[in-house]
């Protein structure tokens, strides 16, 4: 089988889920013998002026804020992405979109007979989503063009949806008003994770992980620890994912304003591979995301052999038990009371690590994620 990949995301420089689930993704069915590529406008080439003008239009708008800059960069990443599909389609028997721009490049590229799958990977209305970056703003006639082209490709008839989730299946039938189909439910097949120095695992550290803004949540962290504190616990608290120097600003006042004593790590941005290590070190992985279209850093949690517990949102209850899970609603002092009770009661926190790394056997290794994508190839191409 062959399958030709796409996504206007960056691959080596973006680390997030969509990027390092496509990567596994492409390395485990390449590993089983087929052959798949990944395009983005970054495989492009140099030379060509549309590249160049990718380039000028993201500077131009990281400088300026002007969302024509954004829409132009947007328009460019689809054209780069048709083009470099435009010359392979008969290469290839299957073509996988990791979001509706790529998708509907494909749409433009590709035969009419050619299977198409769209992974949503969606935690919000993709044009929410761009909205919510800046890339437009909302109710604008950018915001509406988008809101248009994703909802006429994610009711495309050639476009076969795939979802991230349980519940992002159920989401994206509500956005465009299908029934959802639990068959095209495809988890991140994720290797467990071989620890180097494993005598230095599980260290007394919390972390958590992922760009530090306001719908990951870390500032609700800071609040936690200063009523663990409270309770007479002092533990270090990382913190590993891009932010921005106004949030760092933020989180450093915070930690002032509530007397923290407790070390604050902000680790910065870290690979994958470092992550990884950094995730098999903790002794608890706590995630206060409020909006998740999944959660894979509790997955990879999870495959490190660390505990991990959440606030509550829908799909954390297809990856942890639901001893791990507070409901979203849990004061500070209640998430720091549980805090407690797991960090000085051993056999408890053994027991959500112990199920926790059943679920992830059970469901997102490699092995499970192959065999369901060749479900769902089997289920497209019928």
């Amino acid at each position: 089988m062959k399958i030709l990949m796409a996504s206007i995301l960056n691959f080596d420089r973006d680390i997030n889920g969509v990027v390092a689930s496509a990567s596994e993704l492409q390395q485990v069915l390449n590993e089983n013998g087929d052959h798949c590529r990944i395009l983005t406008p970054y495989t492009a080439g140099a030379s060509t002026l549309a590249i160049r003008s990718l380039y000028w239009s993201s500077y131009s708008f990281q400088r300026t804020g002007w969302v024509l800059f954004s829409i132009f960069n947007l328009f460019i990443k689809g054209y780069l992405i048709h083009r470099q599909a435009n010359r392979l389609t008969e290469e290839y028997s299957l073509f996988h979109a990791h979001d509706f721009i790529s998708a509907l490049a494909f749409q433009l590229s590709t035969p009419q007979n050619a299977s198409i799958v769209l992974h949503t990977h969606f935690h919000d209305a993709p044009w929410h989503e761009f909205a919510a970056c800046g890339y437009v703003r909302k109710n604008s006639p950018g915001y509406f063009l988008l809101r248009l082209l994703a909802r006429r490709t994610l009711r495309h008839p050639r476009i076969q949806l795939v979802h991230v989730s349980l519940d992002n299946a159920r989401f994206t039938s509500q956005l465009i008003s299908t029934k959802p189909s639990p068959a095209t439910v495809l988890y991140p097949g994720i290797k467990a994770t071989e620890v180097e120095n494993a005598g230095s695992a599980h260290e007394d550290y919390l972390i958590n992980i992922g760009n530090l803004d306001l719908r990951k949540n870390q500032t609700r962290l800071i609040h936690i620890l200063s009523e663990l504190e409270q309770l007479g616990v002092s533990i270090p608290l990382m913190l590993v994912g891009r932010s921005s120097q106004m949030m760092r600003q933020r989180l450093d006042n915070l930690i002032q304003e509530l007397d923290i004593k407790s070390p604050v790590i902000i680790a910065g941005e870290k690979s994958i591979s470092e992550t990884r290590q950094l995730l098999a070190g903790a002794k608890l992985y706590i995630h206060t995301a409020r909006q998740e279209s999944l959660g894979r850093t509790l997955i990879e949690a999870a495959a490190s052999n660390t505990p991990a517990i959440s606030l509550a949102y829908p799909a954390a209850y297809e990856i942890l038990p639901e001893m791990a899970i507070l409901d979203s609603k849990s004061s500070n002092r209640q998430f720091a009371g549980y805090l407690y009770y797991l960090l000085t009661s051993v056999d408890t926190l053994e027991q959500v690590r112990q199920e926790q790394f059943e679920n992830y056997l059970n469901r997102f290794t490699p092995e499970k994620m192959l065999a369901q994508y060749n479900r769902i190839v089997e289920h497209v191409w019928s």
